[in-house]
């Protein structure tokens, strides 16, 4: 399993399987899981950022050097 699956059931319950014994779900931490979620998307933000300035920065170079041309 991983951890973006989703365990139904309540978080103390317990079921049985086909061997007849006790089988508890899996902890999920949504704190974890959201943090993992929420640095990457704080570096993707990032990225897209830096990459917006930068084609800013490219425009306005172009503009100076097509007016130096004429």
């Amino acid at each position: 399993m991983s951890d973006d699956e989703i365990v139904a059931g309540a978080p103390g319950a317990t079921s049985i399987d086909a061997r007849g014994s006790e089988v508890k779900p899996k902890y999920r931490s949504w704190r974890k899981k959201y943090r993992k979620m929420k640095t990457h998307f704080d570096d993707v933000m990032k990225e897209s950022n830096s990459l917006f300035v930068d084609e800013q920065k490219l425009d306005a170079l172009s503009k100076r050097l097509q007016e130096q041309n004429e």
